[in-house]
């Protein structure tokens, strides 16, 4: 029998290639069944076994070769475990620095996160940050704060943009778009409506975070600035307060910085300096005025208040580039700002030009008024309390032959009539008793030469300070030609009176004797008339036929002449009884009395008439009506052989007045004879082409006289004629 180590079978493939089976089923053979077993089993395998010891020595060989390698393999691994342990110590101190400096760094991270927090809380100012991906929102303690709500609510990121208020709410809905979509950073001053209802300036400002071009999350600041914002709305109001209170000055006011450019001026400003519909904020003030280049001294004040000195001028001329002259008043005074640095300066203007010029008007005056005064036609004279005259002028003394010397040494009690004297101390005590300002009258003076001049006086004064009168100023004219008119003029107008009684005594027989003579035409002139008129119709009626041409043409004219004659003698009564009527005024529709008119005149339906509606005047309803018998009579005479003839009557004004009018496209006439028109028995057409008395419109403007109104005509020949009258019954 073979000895084999059993280990050798173990850890061989011996096994494996003889028996077929693994180190771990030999093993387990030998334990159950035993080494007697497994000689069998060997003696039984000779062939194998020769084979297998072959095997063995090679694999013993390489065994052995093996074990040297691992041996130094062990040897390297061990050396490789030593050099390891030192690293891993190397290691352990380095992770035990780097574990301190992390230690060393969280800390500090601390702080600074302490300190940032405690910054932004001094700065009323908080963190934000939502993941877009999970809606995952976080709020600092501080925006919470600021939202009015208790630190670690849960927030819906739905309703964050519901805490500003509703305009402020598109802006930031915009901003957050465009920070998600296009990556765009924000910075935005809105109004937050917090839990509590107060409204509070907030500044949002939101950083996106972008990966792979796609925003992720969005965080940022959010700050109270309502402190800020409130103290910059105070400053703004009250710059527009400084602004608006400078702007609406009184006077001309203007600002500027340290370069002389405008900051604000006042409208009185723009308004002195003809600077209305220009825009000078922001520029230059010698580009606004360019001539003051050439105003060293100007430019040597606006220094010098700038270097702090307060410069006052009361009377400087401005002499403007178009030639023209301001006078100025101005005061210059530096501003400073809140470093207490000289900011700029005012200027307080005041455009005097009109004060000097008025100055310079009174010293003018003041000198004509002397030479006038002295060289006047009228004396005048300044007289004392007492009368005594302080001064005169070279009038005074024409008119009353005394020398200035003389007048000087006298008082107006010693040259004024008795008569006249204590009208005229009366006068001056009530002034005195400050009773009436100024007095007028007529006084008479004794002239050196003993007779007396008669004068208007007009007296007034001048007063001290504490309203007591000073002296009297006296005007006095030489009226002594005047009152010797007056004179004749009263005794021409007795004279005068005497001759009009007169004349109305005569006027008063010869119309008597005219009415008698009226009475006379219309019963002794009538009834032969009638017989003429009836005789003549009795031939025509009864033995025309037996009448040669010549006879029946004497007949007819004796005929047409008895039927004139009877006109005109109705129109002599009616222009006598018009001189005799007594004017009843009333109201009248004067459209509805032309319209009877017309209807009684039955004109042929070629006329076209129009009657201007609501014609309203005051006036003798008959004599109103004669006067429209005339006036339209004539114009259907004078148009009826137009072959359309026209007639209005309508209101017009015409220099400042109301006028009825009656107006025809008829014959007319030359304006050069007019004024024959309305006398009586003038006519300036033939009988036999317009037949007529010419007495109608003689006894129109009797009528229109009679009311006190007046009548005018215009005309052309071939172009009508207008009459134009009025009713004034004052």
């Amino acid at each position: 029998m073979i000895l084999l180590d059993i280990n050798l079978f173990y850890n061989t493939a011996i096994t494996q290639e003889v028996l077929g089976w693994s180190g771990s089923d030999f093993f387990k053979v030998v334990c159950l069944f035993g080494l007697p077993f497994l000689g069998s089993i060997i003696e039984h395998a000779p062939e194998e076994i020769s084979q297998l010891k072959s095997k063995l020595k090679v694999l013993t060989k390489e065994l052995k070769a093996s074990k040297a390698a691992l041996t130094k393999e062990v040897e390297q691994r061990r050396q490789t475990e030593e050099e390891l342990k030192l690293i891993n110590k190397g290691l352990e101190t380095v992770v035990r620095q780097r574990w301190d400096d992390l230690s060393k760094a969280n800390s500090k991270l601390a702080q600074l996160n302490e300190m940032l927090e405690s910054t932004q809380n001094l700065a009323g100012m908080g963190t934000w940050e939502i993941d877009l991906l999970t809606q995952d929102l976080y709020w600092s303690d501080k925006v919470y704060e600021i939202h009015g709500i208790a630190p670690g609510t849960k927030l819906d990121t739905s309703k964050g943009i519901s805490f500003f208020r509703k305009d402020f709410q598109p802006v930031i809905q915009q901003a957050v778009h465009n920070a998600i979509e296009k990556g765009e950073r924000y910075n935005l001053e809105l109004v937050l409506v917090n839990q509590k209802g107060e409204e509070i300036w907030v500044n949002a400002i939101g950083l996106p975070v972008v990966e792979n071009g796609k925003t992720i999350k969005l965080r940022g600041l959010f700050q109270d600035i309502d402190d800020r914002k409130k103290l910059e709305f105070d400053e703004k109001n009250l710059k527009r307060r400084l602004e608006y209170y400078i702007e609406h000055m009184p006077a001309a006011v203007a600002m500027f910085d340290k370069n002389m450019h405008y900051l604000v001026a006042s409208k009185r400003w723009y308004t002195d300096y003809n600077l209305e519909g220009q825009d000078i904020i922001g520029r230059h003030h010698y580009d606004i005025f360019p001539e003051i280049r050439q105003m060293p001294h100007w430019i040597d004040d606006h220094q010098r208040a700038l270097a702090g000195e307060v410069i006052q001028n009361n009377d400087d001329p401005f002499v403007r580039e178009d030639g023209t002259r301001q006078w100025l008043k101005y005061e210059i005074y530096p501003w400073y700002d809140e470093t207490g640095e000289i900011g700029g300066i005012g200027m307080f203007t005041e455009d005097i030009t009109p004060e000097r010029e008025m100055m310079e008007a009174i010293k003018l005056n003041e000198e004509k008024f002397r030479s006038v005064v002295e060289y006047s036609a009228i004396g005048m004279t300044l007289v004392s309390t007492e009368g005594r005259f302080l001064d005169v002028n070279l009038a005074l003394g024409r008119i009353l032959g005394y020398s200035r010397e003389e007048l000087m040494k006298c008082t107006f009690q010693e040259i004024t009539h008795p008569e006249d004297l204590d009208t005229d101390l009366q006068n001056v005590q009530d002034m005195m008793d400050l009773k009436i300002k100024s007095y007028q009258m007529e006084k008479r003076y004794r002239h050196k030469k003993g007779k007396m001049v008669w004068a208007q006086l007009n007296v007034s004064a001048a007063y001290k300070e504490d309203g007591n009168v000073a002296f009297f100023i006296s005007q006095i004219q030489d009226i002594t030609e005047r009152k010797k008119i007056e004179k004749d003029r009263r005794n021409l107008e007795k004279t005068l009176e005497r001759k009009v009684a007169e004349r109305t005594t005569q006027l008063e027989v010869a119309n008597k004797e005219l009415q008698a003579f009226s009475y006379s035409v219309s019963h002794d002139l009538r009834t032969p008339l009638r017989s003429l008129s009836g005789f003549s119709k009795a031939l025509i009626e009864d033995y025309y036929g037996d009448l040669d041409a010549t006879a029946q043409n004497y007949l007819n004219r004796i005929a047409q002449a008895a039927n004139r004659m009877g006109h005109l003698i109705d129109d002599l009564l009616s222009l006598s009884n018009v001189s005799k009527r007594e004017v009843k005024r009333q109201e009248l529709n004067l459209s509805k009395i032309c319209r009877e008119v017309i209807d009684l005149m039955h004109p042929e339906s070629k006329f076209n008439i129009y009657i201007e509606p609501g014609l309203e005047v005051v006036g003798d309803k008959r004599l109103v009506k004669v006067v429209m018998e005339n006036l339209l009579g004539n114009a259907i005479k004078y148009a009826g052989k137009i072959a359309k003839p026209k007639i209005a009557v309508k209101k017009c004004t015409e220099e400042g007045e109301e006028w009825i009018m009656v107006q025809d496209n008829g014959v007319g006439f030359d304006m050069e004879y007019a004024g024959k028109l309305f006398v009586a028995f003038q006519r300036l057409h033939a009988a036999s082409e317009f037949p007529g008395t010419g007495i109608g419109l003689a006894t129109v403007q009797r009528i229109i006289n009679k009311h006190n109104g007046k009548i005018k005509v215009y005309s052309a020949p071939d172009q009508g004629a207008t009459f134009y009258f009025n009713l004034n019954n004052s």
